[in-house]
């Protein structure tokens, strides 16, 4: 199909001769269009064309077929940005009744049609004020519907497609797909980055444990259904996407909804409302279609400058423990940006390892001198960061507890609840919890409270965890349903973490970082790390699924992202339970210090040591894995120039600072197929080692010529981008840069120059 729409790129409505021609250039353009259209065009685009500020919208003339549609941005006019399948019925609506189980936040959906409604007739088209509208009803049904695109800004139409009569609670959107083979993005992405073949579905969830790896998914599954999860459950609901072919688009929609793109030459997404609200994103190649995306959901801002001078360390088991974990840190001359101590509240033993108690209250017995020790680490420039989750557990049995905030949350009404008006319980790996209800503005100032208290002891930030298991069918205090709430809730987790921060004018100093969100999520956080992890080398639930999920959340809009160094799920069953062969899991050195490399290169660099740390390696359990620690660390530090200029851009562009290579490399097509590497900025080629055992790595390398950052190997690709099999023992992963680029010179000189080439 011609891709070619030939508009002008500056309105010449004001001038007749102009307007003359640019009306026969949007009729020729539509020479396969016949007839003539009753809707009334604004004067100088023509008939059966629309044009707004930005963009022009062409349609077919029809007299009760849908009439199909093309849009073009007036700055590309030979590309085209949304275009409907030619002759199809593009829109249709349909009655579900979906059946949702859920366990510990882990969701199955199924649905039973009760009627479709698949021969859209049209009643009427109008282009008025800026706007195509479009009033459509239905021959096999009642149902009325009313679509309407309209320019949003510069670079994005909107779509509105709404049910206006009828109980119809699903909405069909098909796109012409021709010419497409990749479609990129969805969030957090662990297994599979090009979405053509598959449906996806978009709910904020537990990503799940295991995700295939056999036995321990069917293990995890036959104990709680679901919680293994699949290839596509994600902490986070972003339903956009961008293709090879530079089309964009976000829907605005929290329901649950399902992108289809296993039919060839088609794109489809179905979303669970009467109202569908999506918005075309204009961009001239992949960089610009996240530029389009960000300037909706909004912008990272950049990290507090200490959280880039050294690793975030985890510290667990008391202040003398807190001191002595910072004292051996500092006799290897490792730089330490801060501690994290996750059990600043407490933790308890359960069958799944430890977990921290969720009643947001300091546990004196642990950190008797609190008041103290957080301003002695800061005098040390070393900053304490803890722990906060929407969860409140019952600590009635928690020793020495003072102040059970699980009680105070069930009298002041903060709890989520169920039809009977019960405080809905969730599963948590051997507890159960109840789930602050953010829709109610006293619970949230009560939480924030408790967050105020953090602050004024001189905590400078905490790990905001979890958000996404917001039962289907439970009961607000604000009245919204919970089913549209669902993939908003994260959102709120984020924004009250951050107001809070701001409320305390702490802000600019502050680091808390998410696991869960949505489209809009980049606009209220301030990093993100992508979960939990397995302690393997796997491609379904550790290592090798790193690396696809920055990738796919950085295209997302999500431009600050981490993880766990050396992961955090730990399996020790078999010994409570014989007959579980073959489920357990620890991490090994190798694991740790492979994981560490890519780590190094990312937006932070903080350790976990997993819910089982003394079955598992950790950075000191070896001399050799504590120097390795120390080195990384400083080799993290030494770039943190380059990655400030990089958080600028996100700041400024919504860039992320991990980028899949197709952002600098987009007329590559062997970039487009890249999965286990990445780009920091423009000018720094990683490709980490994520098999067991190997000493040698494959690395694409685009057109131009290449430097080992470490060895200063050059590998010459100026006739055009190769595959290169490089050496990769410990301790000196695969990372390139151009040898053109002065900011990876630099670097590099720095390296040499502190003795870690």
């Amino acid at each position: 199909m011609d891709e070619r729409m030939d508009f002008p790129k500056e309105s010449q409505c004001s001038h007749s001769v102009f307007a003359s021609l640019f009306a026969v250039l949007c009729m020729i353009s539509l020479g396969m269009f016949s007839g003539c259209s009753s809707a009334e065009p604004e004067e100088g685009c023509g008939q059966h064309c629309l044009e707004t500020a930005s963009f022009v919208i062409q349609w077919t003339e029809s007299e009760t077929a849908l009439p199909g549609v093309r849009i073009a941005h007036r700055d590309s006019p030979e590309r085209l940005i949304f275009e409907t399948l030619a002759g199809a019925d593009w829109v249709r609506v349909a009655h579900g009744e979906e059946t949702v189980s859920e366990s510990g936040g882990s969701f199955l959906f199924e649905d039973d049609r009760v009627e479709e409604c698949s021969q859209p007739v049209l009643d009427g088209i109008s282009a008025t004020d800026g706007s195509l509208r479009l009033e459509v009803s239905f021959s096999d049904c009642n149902a009325q519907v009313v679509g309407e695109f309209s320019e949003k800004s510069t670079t994005q139409i909107g779509l509105e497609i709404s049910v206006v009569e009828g109980p119809y609670n699903r909405i069909l959107l098909e796109q012409d797909g021709s010419g497409v083979t990749s479609y990129l993005g969805f969030g957090n992405q662990y297994n599979r980055l090009n979405m053509i073949g598959y449906k996806i579905p978009v709910w904020c969830q537990e990503q799940g444990h295991g995700r295939g790896l056999e036995p321990l998914s069917s293990t995890l599954d036959s104990i709680s259904p679901g919680s293994s999860g699949d290839w596509h459950t994600s902490y986070t609901c972003v339903p956009f996407y961008m293709t090879n072919t530079n089309r964009g688009l976000v829907l605005e929609n929290t329901e649950y909804l399902v992108f289809d793109f296993e039919s060839e030459g088609k794109a489809a997404v179905e979303v669970y409302s009467g109202s569908l609200k999506a918005r075309i994103l204009n961009g001239d190649d992949p960089a610009g279609l996240v530029e389009s995306l960000t300037e909706y959901t909004g912008r990272m801002a950049s990290l507090p400058e200490w959280t880039q001078k050294g690793a975030i360390v985890r510290s667990h088991g008391g202040s003398g423990h807190a001191r002595d974990v910072l004292d051996e840190l500092l006799e290897v001359d490792c730089p330490v940006a801060g501690l994290w101590i996750e059990d600043w509240a407490g933790s308890r033993d359960t069958f799944t390892g430890t977990r921290m108690w969720w009643n947001w209250v300091l546990d004196e017995t642990l950190y008797p001198d609190w008041a103290e020790l957080v301003p002695e680490l800061l005098e040390k420039n070393v900053r304490v960061l803890i722990y906060f989750n929407p969860f409140l557990v019952d600590a009635a049995e928690k020793p020495g507890v003072q102040r059970n905030l699980f009680e105070e949350a069930m009298d002041g009404g903060y709890l989520v609840k169920n039809t009977e008006e019960e405080t809905v319980y969730i599963e948590s790996g051997g507890f159960q919890a109840g789930m602050v209800d953010l829709t109610n503005s006293s619970a949230k100032e009560w939480l924030t409270a408790l967050m105020h208290e953090q602050i004024g002891y001189g905590v400078s930030g905490w790990m905001a965890d979890f958000a996404e298991a917001l039962p289907y069918d439970s009961v607000l205090s604000s009245g919204v349903s919970a089913s549209a709430y669902h993939n908003e809730y994260p959102y709120d987790w984020a924004r009250l973490n951050r107001e809070a921060v701001q409320a305390a004018g702490v802000d600019d100093e502050f680091l808390f970082f998410s696991r869960s969100g949505n489209a809009r999520s980049p606009g209220v956080a301030r990093l993100f790390w992508i979960g939990d992890q397995l302690v393997t080398w796997d491609a379904y639930d550790g290592l090798g699924t790193v690396v696809p999920a920055l990738l796919s959340s950085g295209l997302s809009g999500y431009s600050l992202q981490h993880s766990d160094t050396g992961g955090w799920l730990s399996i020790q069953l078999e010994e409570v339970f014989p007959n579980l062969e073959g489920v357990d899991c620890a991490r090994s050195e190798e694991l740790f210090l492979r994981w560490l490399e890519l780590n190094a290169f990312s937006p932070l660099l903080r350790l976990h040591t997993t819910n089982q740390p003394e079955a598992n390696h950790q950075y000191n359990s070896t001399p050799e894995s504590l120097a390795a620690f120390a080195r990384f660390t400083k080799i993290f530090a030494a770039m943190a120039s380059y990655r400030a200029s990089l958080m600028e851009e996100a700041q400024s562009r919504g860039l992320p600072l991990v980028r899949h290579p197709i952002l600098h490399y987009p007329e590559d097509p062997e970039a487009w197929g890249l999965m286990q590497q990445f780009l920091l900025g423009p000018d720094l080629m990683v490709a980490p080692v994520i098999e067991e055992g190997a000493t040698t790595v494959e690395i694409y390398l685009p057109t131009g010529s290449w430097t080992h950052l470490f060895t200063g190997e050059v590998l010459d690709q100026s006739l055009g981008g190769g595959w290169s099999v490089v050496e990769a023992p410990m301790g000196t992963p695969a990372v390139f840069y151009r040898s053109d680029s002065a900011a990876g010179q630099a670097i590099a000189d720095s390296l040499e120059a502190e003795g870690l080439r």
